[in-house]
C-alpha cells in the first residue's frame, strides 16, 4: 500500500507540474497574439494621424495655391514650382501621386478657376 500511496502522489505531483507547463505555453502564446495585436493596432492609428496630417496639409496646400492665384502667377509657374519640389524629394520608390499628364492650363493662365486653384494638382501630395 505504501508503494500505492507513493505512485498517486508522485502522478499528483507530475499532473500538476504538466498543467503548470500547459498554463505557461498558453499564457506565453497569448502574449505573443497580444502583443502583435498591440503593435498593429498602433500601426493602424499612426496611418490614421498621418491620414489625417496629409488631409489636413493637402487642404492647406489648396489654400495656398488659391492665394497664389488670386495673387497673378499662372497655373504653369504653380506647377514649374511643384515639379521643382518633386524633382528635389523624390525617393527611389516613394514618387508622389501624379500622373504627369499636362493640360492647356499649365501653359497660360485660367480664368476659369474653381476657388483658386485648379483640378491639374488635386491629386498631388502637396
Amino acid at each position: 500500500m505504501n508503494t500505492a500511496i507513493h505512485t498517486k502522489g508522485q502522478h499528483n505531483m507530475a499532473t500538476s507540474n504538466l498543467r503548470k507547463e500547459v498554463i505557461g505555453s498558453i499564457r506565453d502564446m497569448r502574449a505573443e497574439r497580444e502583443g502583435a495585436l498591440a503593435g498593429y493596432i498602433d500601426t493602424l492609428i499612426r496611418i490614421a494621424a498621418a491620414e489625417q496630417a496629409l488631409a489636413d496639409a493637402r487642404a492647406a496646400r489648396d489654400k495656398a495655391r488659391g492665394l497664389a492665384r488670386d495673387a497673378g502667377n499662372t497655373a504653369a509657374e504653380l506647377e514649374r514650382a511643384a515639379r521643382i519640389i518633386r524633382d528635389h524629394t523624390h525617393h527611389a520608390g516613394s514618387q508622389p501621386e501624379h500622373d504627369g499628364e499636362h493640360t492647356a492650363d499649365d501653359q497660360q493662365p485660367d480664368e476659369g478657376q474653381h476657388g483658386g486653384h485648379d483640378e491639374h494638382t488635386e491629386n498631388q501630395p502637396w
